[in-house]
């Protein structure tokens, strides 16, 4: 199985051959929940969360067998306290 997501055009995060690659300005910023795999979860964890991240992202799940994948739109609201 390869897990890929994207911002635009940017690889923010690979996962092929249980080795996770993170896109340049995305280390140590994201990260898979790699126990979680099997069980069909490929959230991708974003920390340090910065208004450039705001966007669209799309994943990718690759298998022999197809490909599936989804986009979702990344945001933040601002706390009015």
């Amino acid at each position: 199985m390869e897990i890929r997501w994207f911002k635009e055009t940017d690889c923010v995060c690979l996962y092929k051959n249980r080795q996770m690659f993170k896109g340049r300005g995305y280390k140590g910023r994201v990260n898979l929940f790699t126990e979680e795999l099997d069980r069909g979860n490929v959230s991708l964890q974003l920390q340090d969360f910065r208004q450039s991240d705001v966007g669209d992202y799309l994943c990718q799940v690759i298998n022999t067998e197809r490909t599936e994948q989804i986009t979702i739109r990344v945001g933040y609201t601002q706390n009015m306290e």
